[in-house]
């Protein structure tokens, strides 16, 4: 009896570490996932959907960053993030990296 004990839970441990593993992003996805990044492809035109799929990270992880984004700038939404940003000195103009790495 306690050797199936044992092997049920080895069994029941090997499936979560399976499932974390599914869930988990490349660890060089996650090095990308800071606000400032989101900010940036907020100000490349970037839609939440398509920073998570660029980032390679949950959406959830995009709407917090995008919520701490707003509450840091007293924004109401996100292209309101953007114009601050820009207005505060954190943005500045120029070429729109992400939209030429498509």
């Amino acid at each position: 009896a306690a050797e199936e004990a044992v092997r049920a839970a080895e069994k029941a441990h090997a499936e979560t570490k399976a499932k974390e593993a599914r869930r988990t992003p490349p660890s060089d996805a996650s090095a990308t996932a800071s606000p400032e990044a989101v900010l940036e492809l907020l100000r490349d035109g970037l839609s939440q959907d398509q920073i998570h799929r660029r980032l390679a990270i949950a959406d959830r992880t995009v709407r917090v960053h995008v919520a701490a984004i707003k509450e840091k700038l007293g924004a109401a939404s996100t292209a309101h993030c953007v114009t601050r940003a820009f207005e505060l000195g954190i943005l500045r103009p120029g070429m729109n990296r992400s939209l030429a790495r498509q």
